[in-house]
């Protein structure tokens, strides 16, 4: 089912109104940072996933037709962590501590918001008429406004371990063992204020197109 609905043009708005829903997901465009501004023209939000699953690549279907003939909205949102594959990089035992998200999850949603950016048009496209009513009686709440928010990073080593890493990591390219190696610092945060006035503060900055999944 898809159809043209009444709501505000703003993926923010609707994912404030969304707050707090199971597995809220935003996919949110910036056409103006964008190098090709079509590629951009739309936002997604959705909410209440029907469905999960930590395959690689979800068995999705065929591409549909989506609003105005557009390809159909994304019905599976998710992320697949740099982790999930780790395994490839070393043969036998891994003694590294194992990762915070070592696994992909996705999440199937019945019904998703579109929010076309160019002409300023919401639409929802949804498996049957049940689903989209249930989001858009969601989405109608009045959303709250945008809070002020503060991250803090903080390394979780000090600066000297690294420092070792990366002079072993020229020794490794000197002796010719290795051509690259990529060399992380992980740092734990400290957020005051919610998730999604972070996500929508950052929205932009650094490029034009980001998604967010809870």
């Amino acid at each position: 089912m898809i159809r043209r609905v009444s709501l505000p043009a703003d993926p923010w708005a609707l994912a404030r109104a969304l707050e707090g829903r199971p597995g809220l997901a935003v996919l949110a465009s910036a056409p103006d940072a964008a190098l090709r501004p079509r590629d951009a023209r739309f936002a997604f939000v959705a909410c209440d996933p029907v469905e999960t699953s930590e395959d690689l690549v979800p068995a999705a279907g065929p591409v549909e037709s989506g609003w105005a003939g557009h390809p159909a909205a994304p019905r599976w949102i998710g992320a697949v962590p740099y982790e999930a594959l780790r395994a490839l990089e070393r043969r036998g035992s891994d003694s590294r501590p194992a990762p915070r998200i070592g696994r992909s999850r996705w999440n199937r949603y019945d019904a998703v918001l579109r929010v076309d950016l160019f002409t300023g048009e919401v639409a929802i496209e949804g498996d049957d008429a049940a689903a989209c009513e249930r989001l858009l009686r969601a989405a109608r709440k009045a959303p709250r406004a945008p809070r002020d928010v503060t991250l803090r990073a903080r390394a979780t080593e000090p600066p000297r371990v690294h420092e070792e890493r990366v002079r072993a990591a020229l020794e490794y390219v000197a002796r010719g063992d290795v051509y690259q190696v990529n060399l992380a610092l992980r740092l734990d945060f400290e957020l005051e204020g919610a998730p999604l006035d972070l996500f929508a503060k950052r929205f932009g900055k650094d490029t034009s197109c980001w998604s967010v999944l809870w």
